[in-house]
């Protein structure tokens, strides 16, 4: 029996589910989102992450934004006033609650680019910090 949601894009429900199989890390990055809002106006917006993996992140934000949409994020500095030269990655909004202040996303990323200023361990830790414990 296949237990997995359908919906008129079927590989958003196999990504969910591959997101999912990614350990997540409790981590706060500093990052600006770009992207089309719910009523397709172009915003941009600092926030930061909540929780990591090799394959997407949780983070907030006050613009409301459609499941499924592509966003653009970057690790920024947080006390950075003007743009840095980082390359931006692409993720899907894989699922998006209602929360006081704004919105909490789930986000998968779109290609296998390194965004996260460590490395992650195989099993989704922080690979640096699990070698200084050694």
């Amino acid at each position: 029996m296949n237990n997995q949601k359908s919906s008129a894009n079927g590989s958003v429900a196999v990504a969910e589910l591959d997101m999912r199989r990614h350990e997540r890390t409790a981590l706060q990055f500093a990052i600006e989102v770009c992207g089309f809002d719910r009523c397709g106006r172009f915003f941009t917006e600092r926030s930061e992450t909540c929780n990591v993996s090799d394959g997407g992140c949780r983070f907030y934000l006050r613009t409301e934004v459609e499941r499924e949409a592509v966003v653009a994020l970057r690790v920024i500095d947080r006390f950075e006033r003007r743009g840095n030269n980082a390359a931006p990655v692409l993720f899907q909004v894989a699922h998006i609650e209602r929360e006081s202040s704004g919105w909490s996303l789930g986000a998968m990323k779109l290609r296998a680019d390194d965004l996260w200023p460590m490395q992650m361990a195989p099993d989704g830790g922080d690979s640096e910090r699990q070698q200084s414990a050694r």
